[in-house]
């Protein structure tokens, strides 16, 4: 219905009710208010503001934006390592003895060499008491053999010129009873002499042949009882439980007064000079570690930052892990020195290229940015390469597209219903940014 169709309603209803009415003042009276207010009525409506009902008013939504342009950017990972030593000893008794006294605790720094656990040592003295005089008893037969065969030597000479002495009465005797001037009795006894003296010689040869090995006999003992001895000093000297290097007491296993055999545990320690920080690492970042690229680590020990050194790469992935561990060498003056201690480890990995950092807020769906073009949100496409804690301690993903461009605006204010061709404007801060209520995008196209 037109203007002039409801003037035309309007007074054909003025008419009616007129005709209605009864003659009279107040009749008249009520008439004409009542055609004036639908006189009002129908200007009021006839001179409105005409709306197009396929339009819609759209409103600037109030973003944050950065300039950011795309730039070679060191991807950082945030892991917790744990401190262990592939250097932990457990001192045992190394003789069957009481305990006599526990010189160090639990817990206490100790260096190279440095005194523990005392044994009883009243056995292992009696011990080389007895090896020290088996020792002096062998090293003396030692000397009698040596003696001996020297003597035995020079008997031998003599026993030599007495057999060629008997040879030569032996050789005149039977020629003397050739000539028959001796009679057979004579002969029989030079003949009887001739054939002791050769025993004896041979005897003296025998001996002589076995002087070395009785020699070599001799000095064998004088060894295993040099060895006994050296046995004995060194249990007397394993009564004293001494740290192997400088480290530290993790647990002790005896008190004073226990009686320990051998091979029972007493002591626990650690080296502290071998530290080294066990982290796990993520499965798409291994490759780069068992390239041994330019990685550098840190941690933290006490208040300052520690630099730590990647040593090597387990060659076996844990139960229950898709990833390798990485092992980084622990400085020796660290002061959270702690098997089992759980640290947090900044590793920094070889930079990317074309990457830009953004805050967490401005990734959506962890694969798409937002940037302002003629202030219109702009999709672009990222690919997720890394994280990083930047300067000031803000946490930023670093993404990487071929579309990124230098000195573009990419918004940092987390929108609920980011699309595509949505109006912004940028602005200071972010207390302004709509929430999911009052964002007029049911009119924009998502692309």
């Amino acid at each position: 219905m037109n203007t002039q169709q409801l003037k035309d309603k309007t007074i054909l209803l003025i008419k009616r009710g007129y005709n209605k009415v009864k003659p009279g003042r107040k009749g008249k009276v009520l008439l004409g208010i009542t055609g004036g207010f639908f006189a009002l009525y129908v200007g009021m409506f006839a001179t409105q503001a005409q709306h197009n009902p396929n339009e819609v008013d759209e409103k600037s939504v109030p973003v944050s934006a950065v300039a950011m342009s795309p730039t070679a950017i060191n991807p950082e990972l945030h892991l917790y390592g744990k401190l262990e030593t592939p250097n932990t000893v457990t001192l045992k008794a190394a003789v069957t003895a009481y305990v006599a006294a526990v010189n160090i605790a639990e817990g206490a720094d100790v260096e190279q060499g440095q005194l523990l656990v005392t044994l009883d040592d009243s056995d292992a003295q009696l011990a080389l008491a007895q090896r020290q005089a088996d020792f002096h008893d062998a090293s003396a037969a030692l000397e009698r053999v040596k003696l001996q065969q020297k003597a035995e030597l020079t008997i031998f000479a003599h026993q030599k010129k007495l057999f060629a002495l008997t040879d030569d009465k032996l050789n005149r005797q039977r020629k003397l009873f050739d000539d028959k001037l001796v009679a057979k009795q004579h002969l029989d006894e030079t003949e009887r002499e001739w054939s002791l003296q050769a025993i004896n010689l041979e005897q003296q040869q025998l001996k002589i042949a076995n002087h070395a090995h009785n020699l070599v006999t001799a000095k064998a003992k004088v060894t295993r009882s040099k060895a006994a001895l050296d046995q004995a000093q060194l249990d007397l000297d394993r009564t004293q439980i001494r740290s192997p290097f400088t480290g530290r007491v993790t647990s002790l296993h005896a008190a004073k007064g226990d009686r320990l055999a051998m091979g029972m545990p007493i002591i626990e320690v650690f080296d502290r000079d071998s530290m080294q920080l066990r982290v796990a690492l993520p499965a798409e970042h291994s490759r780069l570690f068992t390239q041994q690229a330019s990685i550098s680590a840190t941690t933290n020990s006490g208040d300052k930052m520690v630099h730590l050194e990647l040593i090597d790469v387990a060659a076996k992935i844990a139960q229950g892990r898709a990833g390798l561990d990485g092992l980084f060498r622990v400085p020796a003056n660290f002061e959270l020195a702690e098997i089992g201690r759980m640290l947090p480890v900044q590793i920094t990995l070889p930079a990317v290229e074309n990457t830009v950092a953004v805050p967490v807020q401005s990734l959506y769906a962890n694969k798409r940015i937002y940037r302002v073009d003629n202030d219109r949100l702009k999709g672009v496409e990222v690919t997720r390469v890394g994280e990083r804690i930047n300067e000031d301690g803000v946490y930023e993903i670093l993404v990487s597209s071929d579309e990124l461009t230098d000195n573009q605006q990419i918004v940092v204010t987390q929108l609920p219903k980011a699309v595509t061709g949505l109006k912004v404007e940028i602005i200071n801060g972010t207390d302004d940014a709509p929430t999911d209520d009052d964002t007029p995008v049911d009119t924009i196209a998502k692309n």
